[in-house]
This record gives structure tokens, sequence and C-alpha cells, in this order.
């Protein structure tokens, strides 16, 4: 090998060292600034009051009564009044169907009352000759008991086909829908032109004078619920308004498929912005008087069967057991393990390990 190729060689390989120098630095700095920088964590210092527990549960505004509406006969609908969410008075005729049929039948029978009221005069006047006649001795008893027995056949007849006018006469009134209280319409199953069957569902007339909220309620605070200290319902499409409520009634069978019991939940005084079908929330608060600390969730640490919460002492972490009383939302309370001035770790809790250092961020 030549001087000037060993001189080369030599350059690279000195080059090749500053470089592996200046490299090896910027890592070993890297690991030092790592090390040295605790993990910054978000707290929680514990203030112990008692605290108004408040469970919340989405429901819907229903009205607390409604009628199915439908007509008494079968028949075409040929005429529609109301349209859904129009207000009516008692006794507003909703649809109507067809009626010329029955009112040729009703016309039948208005000329066969007629006819069996003539029959009938001519039989009663035959029976008080018959009884003149008879009572005289100028006719025998035959014939006065046969006058008798015309008179009451003649009356039978008039009183059947009186029976059978008044029935088609009800029966065209019958084609006039008529709401039977004072409401809103909810809902229409029918349009002009369809031919509907007696008793099939037509209007849904909503009395809005009470209004309710329903709500699915588990089994665990259906007893907390009978003994709330208040209930209050907020609508998500009006946000500004609360609105107190009382309990109405439990239903006594839970769902079989969620395993909740329906609740109604009556507004009381509720303003008229308050629609059919909104969305509500309705808050149930119970003065907890038991002293238990409330916590959010995401605090609580449970590798084994006993939960944990980091407490921070001196930037410095370790694990103290704990006793959960309860659980609403995001929230546990915590009946024992926790005092006054604790601070918790309130996120990233797993990520941390006994005696480790930390830097504190704001309390949440």
């Amino acid at each position: 090998m030549s001087p000037k190729e060993k001189k080369v060689i030599f350059i690279a390989l000195g080059i090749l060292a500053i470089i592996l120098i200046v490299v090896k630095v910027k890592i070993g700095s890297k690991q030092e600034k790592t090390i040295l920088q605790p993990p910054l964590v978000r707290t929680l210092k514990i203030a112990i009051s008692n605290k108004d527990s408040d469970y919340i549960y989405p429901g819907q505004v229903y009205p607390r009564y409604e009628s199915q509406l439908a007509f008494q006969v079968g028949g075409k609908i040929v005429k529609r009044n109301v349209e859904v969410g129009d207000k009516v008075e008692q006794g507003t005729v909703l649809m109507e169907l067809d009626s010329s049929d029955l009112e040729q039948v009703v016309n039948n029978y208005a000329a066969q009352v007629s006819s069996a009221e003539s029959k009938y005069n001519f039989a009663e006047d035959n029976l008080k000759r018959s009884e003149q006649l008879y009572q005289a001795g100028a006719t025998s008893k035959a014939l006065y008991d046969d006058s008798v027995n015309t008179d009451n056949v003649a009356k039978a007849a008039l009183d059947q086909v009186n029976a059978l006018y008044a029935q088609y006469s009800n029966q065209v009134g019958y084609c006039k829908l008529r709401a039977d209280k004072s409401g809103i319409i909810g809902s229409i199953a029918a349009e002009e032109g369809q031919v509907v069957t007696a008793g099939q569902k037509m209007v849904t007339l909503v009395q809005n004078n009470q209004l309710e909220v329903e709500i699915n309620v588990p089994e665990n605070r259906v007893d907390q619920l009978k003994n709330a200290r208040k209930i209050s319902v907020g609508f998500w499409a009006l946000p500004d308004i609360k609105v107190n409520g009382a309990l109405r009634v439990i239903s006594p069978v839970a769902n079989d498929a969620s395993r909740t019991y329906t609740v109604r939940i009556s507004l009381i005084d509720p303003p008229p912005s308050i629609q059919i079908g909104m969305t509500a929330n309705v808050s149930v608060s119970q003065n907890d008087s038991s002293g238990a600390i409330w916590i959010p969730l995401a605090a609580v640490y449970q590798k084994a069967s006993s939960p944990q919460v980091w407490i921070v002492n001196g930037n410095v972490v370790s694990l103290k057991n704990i006793t959960i009383a309860d659980f609403s939302g995001d929230q546990v309370a915590v009946s024992a393990g926790l005092g006054k001035g604790d601070v918790v770790v309130t996120a990233g809790v797993n990520s941390l390990l006994e005696g480790q250092a930390v830097r504190i961020g704001s309390d949440s």
C-alpha cells in the first residue's frame, strides 16, 4: 500500500470517529433530557362536602292522555278536514265517509215507516169499531179477537221498521268522525279515497293539557327515584328552560331486553314552547349525607380486586386503597381511603409507577 492510500484511509477513519462521537453525544443528551423530565399529571385536591347526587336519564315528552279514533262503520273516505298538528275542539268533524248508500237505505226505511204507520192506524180504527160492535152484541168474540191480533201485528211491524230506521240513521251519522275531546292531531293513518273498515284506527288525538316525560330506570335506582329530593327536566331543543317534575307512575314489570323500568314523570306547569315528542333529560337529585367523596372514574386504578388511586405527595406518586360506595355517570363515590387535602391523579393512571416523580399540572 502506497503512502498516499494510507493517508486517505487514515483521514476516512478519523472522520468516521468524529461522526460516531457526535451521534453518541446527541443520543446521550436526549436520554439525559428524558430522564430529567418527570411526566406531567393532572390532579384533583380533595375537599370533603356533601353532594347532591344527580342521576340523569334521557327521555321523551308524551301526552298523559291520547285517543285512537276510528269510524264505527266502513266505507270510502271522501273528505279529510285536518292535518297533523292541528288544534281541534270537541265535536269537530275530522273525516267523512261516503254515506250515499246508507242514506238510500235510510230513505227506504223512512218509506217503510210511513207504510207501517198507515197500516197500524187502519188496524187501530178497525179494532175500535170491532170493540164497539162486540160490546153491543153485534159481532162475535172471534171477530173481535182477530181485530186485536191484527192491531198487535201492525204495532210490532211499525216498531221494527222504526228501529231499523233509527239504526241506519245512526250509521249515516257515524260516517263523520268527530273529535271526542279537545286537543291536537298527533297522527293520521288514512287519506281521501281510501276504503277503510269499522274500527280501523284513523286519527290519534292528543290532549296536550297534561304533559309528561317517559324515562327508563335501572332496578337499582327505582327506590332512589321514589325518595328523590327534587326532579327537574331539561330539553335539548330548549336549553334555557327547566321544568319541575313529579313522579307519576313506575311500571311494575321490567323491560325484557333492557331490564329497566318505564317511568312517567309529570311536568309541573310546562310552558307552551314544550312540544310533544321533544327530547328531554330528567335530573333526579337526592341529598347524599353519607359523607362520600366524589372523584372522576378515570382516577381509579385497579389491577387486583381492590380499587386504588395514585396520591401525589412531594411530587412523588404512591398507590392508596379506596372503597367505592356508588357510581354516577363518570363519577364514583369513595366512602373510605381518602381525606381532605389528598391530591389524586385523575388522568394517565395506568402509566405511572410506585414512587415515580411527577410534575403537577392544573387541577381538573
